[in-house]
């Protein structure tokens, strides 16, 4: 994976030798390339680098702006609006702005750390104020990039990739945290801010910390909570806000991408929704791909879209040659480069990624649009867990229980349990401030959900090509949480009708004004896009809700194939490890034995083992 990470020293004694030998074993792990093109900046006390993707050729970076005195790293994409960079440009009619990013030293400037508030995108950016002497580190509203933070209290050490912090060998020890591997299995993810190792964190969403000497102060400006109004607009106005929203979003994208574009095509409906807004001026640049078993609907139905559209299309077939030539590889870089995160599942990802980078150089997907655009029914998944819906169910007043056989060792649960209810405690203290379930939701949703899931997974991924979502884009999360389209006013997972109706309609009503022929074809429901608001086709929506249902494989033989050769691969690998770290609680019961559960606890057991032989043995 690309990404950032550096080394600032804040007191006692300068060892610059020391310091230095730790960033250079720091900066070869950002990379899942041999050879990355990487760039780095050492001053007094300061050592910064960046590895670039595959895809990039490297820049600049670090950007020093001589007139300015500030050095800076972005990692990420960067936007700034239009109006906003009119006024810089006036304001500074000397300065060179031919990116995003130019403007960052001056919006600094004029801005001091609220700067931040003046961007958009999903990055994490280091600034060095040499005339003030001072470090900023700020991610965006999101926190979609994840980036590691460790601060030993002489140094302080952050990196887009936790092996980095590890590999520095400036960790006076390190540890395994068993309440983060908690988390992970119940959760799908960790809801607190710590990582897989004791005493490293994650930055936290909308965060600028000012590192100066020994000082380290921590803000935050910006929380889900402003995104509320008293009187959401309309169904009527609110479709045009926004339409209007998801066209700026996607060609905020499209504009600042001037290559081919890959855009992904499953049987469902939010990729066909991004689709009928890219389609309105790229044509030209856009392609499909889509991946999954040979007669899957993520297969069959965009084939059938591309041909009828002429539009180029590429399948990914998850068959017997997937497995026996790439499944292992990709699913070892799903777990490792994902921080440990994504599990042998999520492989399908690394076997396609670094073949779509060899034609295109940005995917256009539609990730999180479930999350945000539905709200009637919220469905355990890989996306969110049983046990987080039942927590927000129960107004966060019933905690899940610690999961305590998952661990071997019983001797050290009571105190793991005591660590777990302080976490839930301050996930509970941060959620309180809201009135309802719904708007305790829309928080765990754009704080945990978007960053934990989706953005781990991006920045796996990110040495090859970038995937950008209109549905993660701060502009248009704003002014759809001003409609009452969205679920913060309405109540939580209540399963009513009325509820589905509403985001159905919407996602067909936007894409019928967008593009009606993509609005025409069947989806993995059995029913199209069109069907839902013509009074003949709600007949078909009923009956293949009800009565019908459109045949297409289940996914079963990738799922049982993806256990099968991951479980060989892992027991020839490490042996002596080979599940020995941690446990499947409900092994002894046949009939609950969760398989995604079950793959968690294995990927984590794997990681473990790759830590330990690559660092602690």
């Amino acid at each position: 994976m690309a990404g950032i990470c550096g080394i600032i020293q804040m007191n006692g004694e300068a060892e610059n030798q020391k310091l230095k030998n730790a960033f250079e074993k720091m900066l070869p792990e950002l990379s899942a390339e041999l050879n990355p093109s990487k760039s780095q900046l050492v001053l007094d006390s300061i050592w910064v680098g960046k590895c670039f993707p595959k895809y990039q050729d490297k820049d600049n970076q670090p950007i020093y702006n001589h007139k300015l005195s500030i050095y800076y790293f972005v990692d990420g994409e960067v936007y700034v609006s239009d109006s906003i960079q009119k006024q810089i440009q006036e304001e500074n009619r000397d300065g060179i702005f031919l990116s995003p990013s130019d403007y960052i030293p001056y919006l600094y400037v004029k801005f001091s750390v609220d700067f931040v508030k003046h961007l958009t995108g999903w990055f994490n950016i280091f600034l060095f104020d040499v005339n003030d002497s001072k470090c900023i580190i700020a991610n965006d509203r999101l926190g979609f990039l994840p980036l590691f933070i460790y601060n030993s209290g002489n140094q302080f050490i952050f990196a887009s990739k936790l092996e980095c912090i590890i590999a520095s060998g400036l960790m006076k020890n390190v540890d395994f945290d068993l309440v983060s591997f908690a988390e992970q299995y119940t959760f799908n993810y960790q809801l607190s801010d710590n990582s897989l190792i004791e005493g490293i964190k994650t930055l936290p969403v909308s965060s600028i910390y000012q590192i100066k000497r020994e000082e380290v102060n921590k803000a935050y400006y910006w929380s889900p909570q402003e995104l509320i109004v008293e009187s959401p607009i309309s169904r009527k106005e609110g479709f045009e806000i926004i339409n209007e929203a998801l066209d700026n979003a996607v060609n905020k994208a499209l504009t600042n991408h001037l290559w081919n574009i890959a855009v992904t095509l499953t049987g469902g409906w939010d990729g066909r929704l991004v689709l009928s807004y890219a389609l309105k001026q790229n044509r030209s640049r856009i392609s499909l791909f889509s991946f999954g078993e040979k007669d899957s609907a993520d297969i069959l139905i965009p084939r059938a879209i591309s041909k009828s559209e002429d539009l180029g299309y590429c399948p990914y077939i998850l068959d017997e040659d997937y497995f026996d030539k790439f499944f292992i590889d990709s699913a070892r870089n799903s777990i490792i480069k994902s921080n440990g995160i994504r599990g042998y599942r999520r492989a399908p990802y690394f076997f396609t990624t670094p073949q779509i980078s060899t034609n295109s150089r940005l995917i256009l997907s539609g990730n999180f649009g479930d999350e945000i655009l539905k709200f009637a029914t919220i469905k355990a998944s890989e996306v969110i867990s049983s046990a987080l819906i039942n927590y927000i169910s129960s107004d966060f007043k019933i905690r899940p229980d610690f999961p305590q056989l998952l661990f071997k060792e019983q001797s050290v649960v009571s105190k793991l349990i005591e660590e777990w209810n302080i976490r839930l405690e301050g996930l509970e203290k941060e959620v309180s401030g809201y009135g309802t379930i719904s708007e305790k939701y829309n928080h765990i949703k754009l704080s945990r959900i978007a960053n934990r899931f989706f953005g781990y997974e991006v920045n796996s991924y990110n040495d090859y090509i970038p995937n950008f979502s209109p549905f993660l884009d701060i502009d248009f999360i704003t002014a759809f949480s001003k409609t009452n389209y969205s679920g913060i006013y309405h109540p939580f997972n209540a399963n009513r009708l009325k509820d589905k109706e509403i985001a159905s309609r919407l996602y067909a009503n936007l894409i019928s004004r967008n593009n009606k022929r993509l609005a025409s074809y069947k989806s993995d429901r059995g029913y199209s896009m069109a069907d839902v608001i013509n009074p003949f086709g709600r007949l078909l929506v009923l009956s293949k809700k009800h009565f019908l249902k459109q045949t297409f494989s289940d996914g079963s033989f990738v799922n049982g194939q993806s256990a099968k050769f991951f479980d060989a691969y892992y027991q020839e690998k490490y042996p002596e490890t080979y599940e020995k770290n941690l446990q499947y609680p409900l092994k002894n019961n046949v009939e609950q034995i969760n398989k995604n559960l079950l793959s968690r606890v294995q990927s984590l057991n794997y990681w473990i083992s790759y830590i330990t032989d690559k660092y602690l043995k």
